[in-house]
Protein backbone atom coordinates (compact mmCIF):
# COMPACT_ATOMS: atom_id res chain seq x y z
CA UNK A 1 0.00 0.00 0.00
CA UNK A 2 1.46 3.30 -1.26
CA UNK A 3 1.99 5.93 1.96
CA UNK A 4 -0.01 9.31 2.04
CA UNK A 5 0.52 12.49 -0.13
CA UNK A 6 0.34 16.00 1.82
CA UNK A 7 -3.30 16.30 1.77
CA UNK A 8 -4.07 13.08 2.98
CA UNK A 9 -1.69 13.03 5.77
CA UNK A 10 -3.12 16.51 6.48
CA UNK A 11 -6.65 14.72 7.12
CA UNK A 12 -5.36 12.21 8.76
CA UNK A 13 -3.53 14.19 11.25
CA UNK A 14 -7.57 15.78 11.98
CA UNK A 15 -8.87 12.57 12.09
CA UNK A 16 -6.02 10.91 14.77
CA UNK A 17 -6.84 14.13 16.88
CA UNK A 18 -10.96 13.58 16.81
CA UNK A 19 -10.36 9.73 17.03
CA UNK A 20 -8.39 10.45 20.17
CA UNK A 21 -10.48 12.69 21.70
CA UNK A 22 -13.82 10.37 21.27
CA UNK A 23 -11.73 7.40 23.00
CA UNK A 24 -10.91 9.73 25.38
CA UNK A 25 -14.21 10.27 26.69
CA UNK A 26 -15.40 8.68 29.62
CA UNK A 27 -11.59 7.05 30.63
CA UNK A 28 -9.65 7.77 33.28
CA UNK A 29 -6.46 6.65 31.50
CA UNK A 30 -4.69 8.74 28.93
CA UNK A 31 -5.26 8.08 25.49
CA UNK A 32 -2.74 9.30 22.57
CA UNK A 33 -2.88 8.45 19.00
CA UNK A 34 -0.34 8.47 16.50
CA UNK A 35 0.18 7.24 13.04
CA UNK A 36 2.86 6.46 10.47
CA UNK A 37 2.59 5.20 6.76
CA UNK A 38 2.21 1.08 6.67
CA UNK A 39 6.05 -0.14 5.85
CA UNK A 40 6.44 -3.52 5.77
CA UNK A 41 8.78 -3.85 8.25
CA UNK A 42 5.58 -3.03 10.98
CA UNK A 43 3.84 -5.44 9.01
CA UNK A 44 3.22 -8.92 10.00
CA UNK A 45 5.44 -11.83 8.29
CA UNK A 46 2.96 -12.93 6.83
CA UNK A 47 1.84 -11.79 3.58
CA UNK A 48 -0.58 -8.78 3.41
CA UNK A 49 -3.42 -10.26 1.86
CA UNK A 50 -3.41 -12.75 4.28
CA UNK A 51 -2.71 -10.47 7.14
CA UNK A 52 -5.34 -7.83 6.12
CA UNK A 53 -7.93 -10.85 5.62
CA UNK A 54 -7.78 -11.16 9.31
CA UNK A 55 -8.71 -7.70 10.48
CA UNK A 56 -12.51 -6.77 11.13
CA UNK A 57 -13.07 -3.71 8.53
CA UNK A 58 -15.04 -1.22 8.77
CA UNK A 59 -16.37 1.47 5.96
CA UNK A 60 -18.02 5.24 5.95
CA UNK A 61 -19.43 6.27 2.70
CA UNK A 62 -18.92 10.06 2.55
CA UNK A 63 -21.36 12.02 0.72
CA UNK A 64 -18.56 14.09 -1.23
CA UNK A 65 -18.11 12.00 -4.17
CA UNK A 66 -19.10 8.92 -5.37
CA UNK A 67 -17.02 6.29 -3.84
CA UNK A 68 -15.76 8.21 -1.07
CA UNK A 69 -14.88 5.83 1.73
CA UNK A 70 -12.56 5.82 4.78
CA UNK A 71 -12.12 2.50 6.10
CA UNK A 72 -11.09 0.94 9.51
CA UNK A 73 -9.27 -1.94 10.15
CA UNK A 74 -8.17 -3.71 13.64
CA UNK A 75 -8.29 -7.31 14.52
CA UNK A 76 -11.00 -9.01 16.67
CA UNK A 77 -8.85 -8.33 19.83
CA UNK A 78 -7.44 -4.72 19.11
CA UNK A 79 -11.25 -3.98 18.99
CA UNK A 80 -12.50 -5.59 21.99
CA UNK A 81 -9.70 -3.89 24.22
CA UNK A 82 -10.06 -0.66 22.57
CA UNK A 83 -13.73 -0.39 23.21
CA UNK A 84 -13.98 -2.25 26.48
CA UNK A 85 -16.31 -5.00 24.98
CA UNK A 86 -16.83 -8.19 26.72
CA UNK A 87 -16.78 -10.44 23.55
CA UNK A 88 -15.95 -9.96 20.15
CA UNK A 89 -19.41 -9.74 17.81
CA UNK A 90 -19.66 -7.91 14.72
CA UNK A 91 -22.67 -6.42 16.33
CA UNK A 92 -20.67 -4.92 19.49
CA UNK A 93 -17.95 -3.76 17.83
CA UNK A 94 -20.73 -1.84 15.09
CA UNK A 95 -22.12 -0.74 17.83
CA UNK A 96 -19.25 1.00 19.48
CA UNK A 97 -17.51 2.32 15.97
CA UNK A 98 -21.03 4.09 15.81
CA UNK A 99 -20.63 5.65 18.87
CA UNK A 100 -17.15 6.44 19.24
CA UNK A 101 -15.63 6.59 15.63
CA UNK A 102 -18.48 8.10 13.42
CA UNK A 103 -18.31 11.78 15.15
CA UNK A 104 -14.91 11.48 14.11
CA UNK A 105 -15.10 10.35 10.80
CA UNK A 106 -17.51 13.36 10.50
CA UNK A 107 -15.85 16.32 12.53
CA UNK A 108 -12.65 15.06 9.89
CA UNK A 109 -14.30 15.15 6.86
CA UNK A 110 -16.63 18.14 7.30
CA UNK A 111 -13.57 20.02 8.23
CA UNK A 112 -11.95 19.60 4.89
CA UNK A 113 -14.78 19.77 2.88
CA UNK A 114 -17.12 21.20 4.97
CA UNK A 115 -20.92 21.07 7.67
CA UNK A 116 -22.92 19.82 4.54
CA UNK A 117 -20.92 16.60 4.59
CA UNK A 118 -22.41 13.78 5.88
CA UNK A 119 -21.39 9.78 6.41
CA UNK A 120 -23.33 6.84 6.70
CA UNK A 121 -23.00 4.57 9.68
CA UNK A 122 -20.50 1.70 9.90
CA UNK A 123 -20.73 -1.36 7.55
CA UNK A 124 -18.78 -4.38 7.37
CA UNK A 125 -16.16 -4.23 4.71
CA UNK A 126 -13.68 -6.18 2.37
CA UNK A 127 -10.06 -5.86 2.85
CA UNK A 128 -9.13 -2.90 0.65
CA UNK A 129 -7.59 -3.03 -2.38
CA UNK A 130 -3.76 -3.45 -2.29
CA UNK A 131 -2.65 -0.06 -4.21
CA UNK A 132 -5.58 2.18 -1.91
CA UNK A 133 -3.53 4.67 0.77
CA UNK A 134 -3.23 2.81 4.21
CA UNK A 135 -1.50 3.86 7.46
CA UNK A 136 -1.73 2.49 10.77
CA UNK A 137 -2.71 4.76 13.56
CA UNK A 138 -1.07 3.07 16.74
CA UNK A 139 -3.84 4.11 19.82
CA UNK A 140 -2.48 3.73 23.37
CA UNK A 141 -3.99 3.87 26.77
CA UNK A 142 -2.64 4.70 29.83
CA UNK A 143 0.27 2.19 30.14
CA UNK A 144 -1.39 -0.46 28.21
CA UNK A 145 0.48 -2.18 25.22
CA UNK A 146 0.20 -0.28 21.70
CA UNK A 147 -2.92 -0.88 19.49
CA UNK A 148 -2.82 -0.56 15.59
CA UNK A 149 -5.62 0.05 13.29
CA UNK A 150 -5.44 0.01 10.08
CA UNK A 151 -6.69 3.35 8.07
CA UNK A 152 -7.41 3.35 4.81
CA UNK A 153 -8.97 5.81 1.93
CA UNK A 154 -10.70 4.93 -1.22
CA UNK A 155 -9.33 6.40 -4.92
CA UNK A 156 -12.65 8.65 -4.96
CA UNK A 157 -11.79 10.04 -1.41
CA UNK A 158 -8.29 11.17 -2.04
CA UNK A 159 -8.39 12.49 -5.78
CA UNK A 160 -11.67 14.28 -3.95
CA UNK A 161 -8.87 15.97 -1.88
CA UNK A 162 -6.31 17.08 -4.53
CA UNK A 163 -3.40 15.63 -5.73
CA UNK A 164 -0.45 17.99 -4.28
CA UNK A 165 1.43 20.48 -6.65
CA UNK A 166 5.03 19.49 -6.70
CA UNK A 167 7.27 22.02 -5.49
CA UNK A 168 9.63 23.62 -8.17
CA UNK A 169 12.83 22.93 -7.65
CA UNK A 170 15.00 26.06 -6.87
CA UNK A 171 17.43 26.87 -9.11
CA UNK A 172 20.76 28.07 -7.67
CA UNK A 173 21.76 32.30 -7.64
CA UNK A 174 23.58 33.05 -10.19
CA UNK A 175 26.96 33.53 -9.92
CA UNK A 176 28.01 37.20 -9.28
CA UNK A 177 29.75 38.70 -13.02
CA UNK A 178 33.58 37.96 -12.72
CA UNK A 179 34.00 41.69 -14.47
CA UNK A 180 35.85 44.64 -12.65
CA UNK A 181 32.92 45.68 -10.35
CA UNK A 182 34.98 49.17 -10.28
CA UNK A 183 34.10 49.82 -13.82
CA UNK A 184 32.17 52.58 -15.56
CA UNK A 185 29.98 49.56 -17.37
CA UNK A 186 28.10 49.37 -14.29
CA UNK A 187 26.33 52.53 -15.05
CA UNK A 188 25.65 52.29 -18.41
CA UNK A 189 22.23 50.93 -17.89
CA UNK A 190 21.12 53.78 -15.56
CA UNK A 191 18.67 56.01 -16.33
CA UNK A 192 19.42 59.60 -17.05
CA UNK A 193 16.85 62.75 -17.15
CA UNK A 194 17.20 64.38 -20.67
CA UNK A 195 16.54 68.03 -20.75
CA UNK A 196 16.51 70.35 -24.05
CA UNK A 197 16.90 74.51 -22.81
CA UNK A 198 15.41 77.34 -25.17
CA UNK A 199 16.70 79.83 -22.76
CA UNK A 200 16.03 81.66 -19.28
CA UNK A 201 14.81 84.84 -17.95
CA UNK A 202 14.88 86.44 -14.40
CA UNK A 203 11.89 87.75 -12.67
CA UNK A 204 10.67 89.37 -9.41
CA UNK A 205 8.50 87.95 -7.63
CA UNK A 206 5.81 90.58 -8.29
CA UNK A 207 6.25 89.89 -12.14
CA UNK A 208 5.75 86.42 -11.12
CA UNK A 209 2.64 86.75 -9.79
CA UNK A 210 1.35 88.87 -12.48
CA UNK A 211 1.62 86.17 -14.52
CA UNK A 212 -2.03 85.20 -16.12
CA UNK A 213 -3.09 82.91 -18.73
CA UNK A 214 -2.06 84.23 -22.29
CA UNK A 215 1.12 86.46 -20.68
CA UNK A 216 4.15 86.04 -22.69
CA UNK A 217 7.92 85.52 -20.72
CA UNK A 218 10.65 86.73 -23.04
CA UNK A 219 14.05 84.78 -23.00
CA UNK A 220 17.63 85.74 -23.60
CA UNK A 221 18.08 83.83 -26.71
CA UNK A 222 17.15 84.55 -30.27
CA UNK A 223 14.92 82.46 -32.15
CA UNK A 224 18.11 80.93 -34.10
CA UNK A 225 20.18 80.56 -31.13
CA UNK A 226 21.30 77.19 -30.26
CA UNK A 227 19.71 75.21 -27.74
CA UNK A 228 21.55 73.80 -24.24
CA UNK A 229 21.10 69.55 -24.19
CA UNK A 230 21.10 69.16 -20.28
CA UNK A 231 21.60 65.77 -18.38
CA UNK A 232 20.99 65.68 -14.59
CA UNK A 233 21.41 69.50 -14.80
CA UNK A 234 24.84 69.33 -16.88
CA UNK A 235 24.94 70.69 -20.44
CA UNK A 236 26.71 68.48 -22.27
CA UNK A 237 26.26 69.91 -26.06
CA UNK A 238 24.34 71.97 -28.05
CA UNK A 239 21.95 71.79 -30.82
CA UNK A 240 18.92 72.85 -32.47
CA UNK A 241 15.09 72.62 -32.89
CA UNK A 242 14.14 70.63 -35.93
CA UNK A 243 10.74 68.56 -36.53
CA UNK A 244 10.93 65.10 -37.36
CA UNK A 245 7.29 63.37 -37.77
CA UNK A 246 5.40 65.90 -36.89
CA UNK A 247 7.44 65.98 -33.56
CA UNK A 248 9.72 68.54 -32.03
CA UNK A 249 12.99 67.35 -32.07
CA UNK A 250 17.02 67.95 -31.39
CA UNK A 251 20.18 67.81 -33.58
CA UNK A 252 23.62 67.99 -31.88
CA UNK A 253 25.50 70.59 -33.60
CA UNK A 254 28.49 70.35 -31.26
CA UNK A 255 29.15 68.42 -27.70
CA UNK A 256 29.98 70.58 -24.62
CA UNK A 257 33.29 71.21 -23.59
CA UNK A 258 35.27 69.26 -21.25
CA UNK A 259 35.17 71.50 -19.14
CA UNK A 260 31.58 70.92 -19.03
CA UNK A 261 31.86 66.85 -18.71
CA UNK A 262 33.40 66.97 -15.80
CA UNK A 263 30.47 68.89 -14.12
CA UNK A 264 28.52 66.22 -15.61
CA UNK A 265 30.78 63.11 -14.16
CA UNK A 266 31.17 65.43 -10.73
CA UNK A 267 27.21 65.29 -10.74
CA UNK A 268 27.10 61.28 -10.58
CA UNK A 269 27.70 59.00 -7.53
CA UNK A 270 30.88 58.17 -6.55
CA UNK A 271 32.74 55.13 -7.67
CA UNK A 272 31.82 51.71 -6.58
CA UNK A 273 34.71 50.16 -3.94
Amino acid sequence: MKPPNSNLASLLDVFSRELETELARGHLDDVSISWNPAPDTERTAKPDAEASAELIWWFWSLSIEEDCRLLAGASPETWQELFGLSDTSEYEIRERCIERLSPAVLRTTQSRFGSEVESTEPERADSPAADWTSVVFSVKKGDAPEMPIRIAVSHALELALGIPEEEPELEPPAEPETADLNSAGILLHVEMPVSISLGRSKLRMKELLHLTHGSIVELNQELGDEVEIRVNNCVIGYGEVVSVDGNYAVRILRMAPARKVNELRGALPGRVA
